[in-house]
């Protein structure tokens, strides 16, 4: 059940818990959802993964590989 960040009701939302785990977050086709609809959760994953990426790059470059390899 989705709930609207913004709303004056306050919906009782059940949760799905599995051994003491609860689902807070999905990832669908590569786009990460939260149970209000947030974007945060799915821009920081996508800048944590852009940052890993440049980091390994940089490595790359700082460790001799061809820049055509790059």
């Amino acid at each position: 059940m989705f709930v609207n960040p913004r709303s004056w009701i306050k919906a009782t939302v059940p949760s799905v818990t599995v051994s003491g785990f609860t689902q807070v977050e999905i990832k669908m086709l590569g786009v990460t959802f939260s149970r209000k609809f947030l974007v945060s959760l799915h821009v920081n994953d996508f800048l944590s993964h852009c940052s890993q990426s440049l980091f390994a790059l940089r490595t790359l470059r700082q460790h001799s590989l061809p820049a055509d390899a790059l």
